[in-house]
C-alpha cells in the first residue's frame, strides 16, 4: 500500500512540473485613465506580456501620445499606486515620435524571485511617458500570471 501511495504522489508531482515552466501570456491595454492621477489623452497601447519560467518578454505598440515619446518601463505597484522602475523597455519610435513598437527580441528580462512573486500577484505595470507627461501618459497593469 505504501508503494502505491508513493507512486501516486510522485506521479501527481511530475504532472505539475510542466505547469511550472509553461509559457503564460497576458494582454495589457495602456490608457491614460489607468495613470495615478488619471491623464486625459488620446494615447493608447496594446502589449503582449509572456512569462516562461523566470523570463519575461514584452511586445506590442502604442500610438497617439500627446507629445513626443520619452520612455517606457515595467514598474512595481498595485493598481492605483505608483511604484519604482524595474526594467526599461526598448522601443522603435514611429515617424511622428508619438507612437512606437516594442519587439520581443529587444524586451526580454530575467526576473528575480521577488519579481516573480510580484507578477504572480499582479503587482507590476507598464508605464509609457511622453515629454508632456514625464511621470507617465499611458499605463496598464500586468494581470497576475
Amino acid at each position: 500500500m505504501k508503494k502505491r501511495t508513493g507512486l501516486l504522489l510522485l506521479s501527481m508531482f511530475l504532472v505539475q512540473i510542466p505547469a511550472l515552466y509553461a509559457q503564460r501570456s497576458a494582454e495589457v491595454n495602456l490608457a491614460g485613465f489607468h495613470q495615478t492621477p488619471p491623464v486625459r489623452t488620446a494615447g493608447m497601447g496594446f502589449l503582449l506580456v509572456e512569462l516562461r519560467g523566470d523570463s519575461l518578454t514584452v511586445s506590442g505598440e502604442f500610438h497617439d501620445l500627446s507629445n513626443a515619446y520619452r520612455s517606457a518601463y515595467i514598474q512595481y505597484g498595485a493598481p492605483g499606486k505608483n511604484g519604482h522602475r524595474l526594467f526599461k523597455l526598448n522601443s522603435i519610435s514611429g515617424d511622428d515620435l508619438q507612437s512606437g513598437t516594442f519587439e520581443s527580441d529587444e524586451n526580454q528580462f530575467k526576473l528575480t524571485e521577488s519579481q516573480r512573486d510580484a507578477i504572480s500577484k499582479g503587482l507590476l505595470y507598464i508605464n509609457i511617458a511622453s515629454d508632456r507627461y514625464r511621470l507617465g501618459e499611458i499605463r496598464g497593469q500586468i494581470p497576475a500570471m
